[in-house]
């Protein structure tokens, strides 16, 4: 699993987490009088209902919550898949620089390259080539 992703998954398990701790705070606000012991006023009974309906209140937002942001990842990954090449020089966008294709390779994934010609441009350089002196047709090896 990449970085970026242990990071997303963290911002979901930070995401739960904090929803987590509100649901607390409503039982907690319950059963130990929370606000009145900070804010002072009326010290009521415990409302059980009222802790129960904060509870799926909170639950209904942290669905929705968590929803959008894994459909916002998903549509991150999606993008992120994407690699700019230049139209002209088809050099590869990589972080603030344009770099040639078999430097981005092997910056990315450690992927050596070599070059050869496959068999549509060989077929084409040798119908090209027919008829013309050997030098003439065939693309420069250096």
């Amino acid at each position: 699993m990449t970085r970026d992703r242990r990071d997303a998954r963290l911002v979901l398990v930070y995401q739960a987490i904090g929803f987590s701790v509100i649901v607390v705070l409503c039982w907690l606000d319950e059963y130990l009088q929370l606000t009145y012991r900070l804010f002072g006023g009326v010290r009521a009974e415990p409302n059980w209902r009222e802790a129960l309906f904060e509870t799926v209140s909170a639950v209904v937002v942290w669905a929705l919550a968590n929803h959008s942001v894994r459909a916002l990842l998903a549509r991150l990954y999606y993008l992120e898949r994407f690699v700019r090449v230049c139209a002209w020089c088809r050099k590869i966008n990589h972080g603030d620089t344009w770099i040639p294709f078999e430097q981005f390779l092997e910056l990315d994934s450690e992927t050596r390259t070599s070059h050869g010609v496959c068999p549509e441009c060989e077929a084409k350089w040798t119908s090209r080539r027919a008829g013309k002196p050997e030098d003439e047709g065939r693309p420069s090896l250096v």
